[in-house]
């Protein structure tokens, strides 16, 4: 050890009150340590607090995370969830998943399970889905008149017990009852080309209220719901014995139940908030009510101005 170290030493010792000299101790002079208080979150001193609803993304190595927004959650009134892609189903594999897919979007529906379905959309699948409904309802109204306790067949027994009790005043409304029944007969093979023009008017809502969805994937995915219950309820209704009735029962549920599906569906296709989704579905709703009043008030009109007796 050389003479200046040597004197440091002996100086440290000194102001630490130790005499000795610097050879006879070797260890260094104890010195009590200091301590700064808390100073809490988001102070000083102290850590910055973990910001709420936030994720991290860490930076090169040795520097501390920075917080960045998290992903926001779907919402098709703000346009901020990410389309899904086009993925057009075949023909084959589209019929393949149409059970699937028709249980999936009516057992508790929301706008993701539509939303994950419209990509799939493809004109060849639904033609053919379309086609094939058409075809089997219309064979199904049809032969339901002919099979005892149908509904067609329930419809048509009520309206011939009523001509036991006619008068002059009922025989035209018996007449055109009797026309609504052949009407209804044949009006199955027309299934499709009414479901095509349902959407259209739809449609053309969706656009009022700026809607953002194609007419494929809106006819797309309001088919996988409202096809597969029809042709279902085509079947019950043709039931013997038990088809009219539960033809009676079933129509008033299903239908509220279908423009439920519809509002969900008009929200995931169109990117619309719920109260838009609702003026889509239910505008058109309420212009068909009042034309159906409307013209049943004309129908109501004719009939009475043709009544015998009030022509004698």
């Amino acid at each position: 050890m050389d003479t200046t170290q040597k004197g440091r030493h002996k100086q440290m010792y000194q102001e630490s009150g130790d005499n000795r000299q610097p050879g006879e101790y070797s260890a260094a002079p104890q010195v009590e340590p200091t301590y700064t208080e808390y100073a809490g979150y988001g102070e000083v001193g102290g850590y910055t607090p973990l910001p709420s609803n936030s994720t991290y993304q860490y930076s090169s190595a040795g520097q501390f995370p920075t917080p960045i927004s998290s992903y926001p959650s779907f919402s098709t009134a703000s346009g901020n969830d990410v389309e899904p892609p086009a993925t057009p189903l075949s023909i084959r594999e589209g019929l393949r998943q149409l059970p699937s897919q028709w249980w999936k979007t009516i057992w508790k529906p929301s706008q993701t399970k539509f939303l994950e379905e419209k990509g799939k959309a493809s004109w060849g699948l639904l033609w053919i889905v379309i086609l094939t409904t058409s075809v089997i309802y219309g064979v199904l109204q049809f032969v339901q008149p002919y099979i005892p306790g149908s509904l067609l067949n329930l419809t048509s027994w009520l309206s011939q017990s009523s001509m036991r009790y006619q008068t002059p005043t009922t025989s035209s409304i018996t007449e055109l009852n009797a026309t609504i029944h052949q009407i209804q007969q044949w009006s199955g093979i027309f299934t499709g080309i009414a479901f095509l023009i349902g959407e259209g008017i739809y449609f053309l809502f969706a656009k009022m209220f700026k809607g953002r969805g194609t007419f494929l994937q809106q006819v797309y995915t309001n088919m996988l719901y409202t096809l597969p219950t029809q042709l279902l309820l085509g079947i019950i209704f043709t039931l013997p014995i038990i088809g009219g009735v539960l033809g009676y029962l079933l129509s008033m549920f299903v239908g509220i139940y279908l423009y439920i599906l519809r509002i969900f569906s008009t929200q995931a296709v169109h990117r619309l908030s719920i109260g838009k989704a609702l003026g889509v579905v239910l505008l058109p709703l309420a212009l068909w009510t009042v034309l159906g009043f409307v013209l049943g008030f004309v129908i109501v009109i004719i009939i009475i101005m043709n009544m015998p007796m009030l022509n004698n």
